[in-house]
């Protein structure tokens, strides 16, 4: 398994990183000495991901800052460890400038200039029930449990928490409202950098937050919605995979189409526009015949996708080469993402980070 990397975030060994002239907008490799089995959500110039035992590790021009080692302009050009615990790390997700992680126990800990004391880089959370997922948005986190209630913390000014009840803020994880553990638990989250989207048993999406561009797909512009609301305009289609950029939101239905809604000033809704949409839109470049999407992932400002066939697309802001195919520029339909090498592997995950994307291949 090869992990490529494309667009800003941090310098592949050999390869030039992190603004336009100097970083490659094909993918390359991001280490040749460090074997990554999973690759998480990424943060603003900052990677994730974990090797095979469950070790956590970070890349990108702020990791030096977000380990507690350097300045906000401190490239790492190779993936650096963290020692954090005995217990290996499932998964983890970034923010703006903080980076949330849960281990194999099913605790959380959060780490980031702004959570780090003089003594202690990982504040843990207390939490009633194991977590699965967390994600992060500009500044705030959520995450869920096993046993399908969903948490928040951070910035609450656009009613990104999902709590009525909490005010401009909350730096204690608070219950977000609406469904939870019962007949339509939540299975899944996602962040954007002010909304909140959620997923449920029964193939529903729920969002609430800021929809000054429309991300929470209501129908309406609106500074703030506090409360998990459902988007009723997918009517009755089911979906299996959400994501959520910084002002966009996408949709995988079980089917194998991606809908997608928000911002679209950079194209990051795929539909070969740049006009916002209120409402959910299908992408009908993507996914149709044989080869439905299978995977999604929001970044800032741009989306991408993988297919069942092992091709990776992306969308939307080009402009540090977030898009991996081979030039610095936005695209407002999917274009094929291009391995430096022209190797032809399979791609069996991708992830993306504010202005970057991660591509796996099986090779």
């Amino acid at each position: 398994m090869t992990v490529y990397q494309c667009g800003f975030v941090a310098n592949a060994p050999g390869e030039p990183g992190c603004s336009k002239d100097i970083s490659s907008a094909s993918l390359v490799p991001v280490s040749s000495t460090i074997q990554l089995a999973n690759v998480f959500q990424g943060g603003w110039g900052f990677a994730t991901g974990a090797d095979k035992d469950g070790d956590l590790y970070i890349w990108g021009v702020n990791a030096a800052t977000m380990l507690g080692k350097g300045g906000d302009n401190d490239a790492g050009s190779d993936p650096t460890t963290m020692d954090i615990a005995a217990h290996a790390v499932t998964t983890a997700a970034g923010g703006f400038d903080h980076c949330c992680l849960v281990t194999q126990d099913g605790k959380v800990s959060i780490f980031g200039p702004g959570y780090k004391s003089s003594d202690q880089l990982l504040m843990s959370l207390d939490v009633p029930s194991p977590v699965k997922q967390v994600a992060c948005g500009e500044h705030h986190t959520l995450f869920l449990t096993e046993n399908g209630d969903c948490y928040a913390f951070g910035s609450n000014r656009e009613g990104q928490l999902g709590s009525p009840s909490v005010g401009s803020e909350s730096t204690k994880p608070v219950v977000v409202a609406g469904p939870g553990a019962g007949t339509d638990p939540i299975i899944a989250i996602a962040a954007g950098a002010r909304h909140s989207v959620a997923l449920t048993a029964n193939g529903s999406l729920l969002s609430w937050g800021c929809s000054l561009h429309g991300e929470c797909g209501t129908g309406s512009i609106l500074p703030s919605i506090t409360t998990p609301t459902i988007v009723s305009a997918l009517g009755p289609l089911k979906f299996v995979a959400i994501g959520a950029g910084m002002g966009h939101t996408m949709s995988l239905s079980e089917t194998g189409d991606v809908y997608s809604w928000g911002s679209n000033d950079q194209g990051q809704l795929g539909d070969g526009t740049t006009v916002s949409s209120l409402i959910p839109k299908l992408i009908e470049s993507l996914g149709a015949g044989d080869d439905p999407v299978v995977k999604i992932a929001a970044g800032g400002r741009h989306s991408v996708a993988m297919t069942k066939s092992g091709k990776s697309f992306a969308w939307g802001f080009g402009s540090f080469g977030q898009l991996g195919n081979g030039v610095f520029e936005s695209a407002s339909s999917p274009k094929e993402m291009v391995i430096s090498n022209g190797g032809g592997e399979k791609v069996v995950d991708v992830a993306a980070g504010w202005w970057h994307s991660i591509v796996v291949t099986a090779a």
